[in-house]
């Protein structure tokens, strides 16, 4: 599994073991007990996040069966050269981002209209998407390489 799977599982691994260690410690009227009339009880923040997992994991299932794959047979310099001017008008929508909002402001996901995250979000997945498949990209250039 590569470097980012292990983190995200690593940090799974950690909500199941803070779950683990609440449930094992609470009764069921402490469980069902909100602690003011505004705020969740522990039993409704747990319901929460296993809406939350039933909502994606349909979604996320579909995504990776649907995931665009490209062909390998574009030429070196127009793929650099593309890359190089997203690059650029990606830093420079960055740059242009200071000051607003970017927590407040809400972009669909590319795979499903129903799911959207906020731009701060969405900036960090495309910069880990893009470390995650350059990542891959090495590795393919190294056992190119090799072979």
């Amino acid at each position: 599994m590569n470097a980012q799977l292990r983190e995200v599982v690593a940090e799974l691994d950690g909500a199941t073991r803070r779950f683990e260690r609440l449930v094992g410690g609470i009764d069921e009227a402490r469980w069902r007990m909100r602690p003011s009339a505004d705020a969740w009880a522990a039993a409704e923040c747990v319901a929460h996040l296993n809406l939350t997992h039933e909502a994606y994991l349909p979604r996320l299932l579909a995504a990776l069966e649907a995931a665009f794959v490209p062909g390998g047979d574009q030429p070196l310099a127009e793929v650099s050269a593309r890359f190089r001017e997203l690059q650029k008008a990606l830093v420079a929508f960055i740059e242009a981002c200071d000051g607003h909002p970017i927590d407040r402001v809400e972009i669909p996901s590319p795979f499903s209209s129903a799911v959207r995250f906020n731009l701060w979000a969405t900036l960090l997945i495309i910069a880990r998407h893009q470390h995650r498949h350059l990542q891959q990209a090495e590795e393919a250039a190294l056992a190119a390489q090799c072979a």
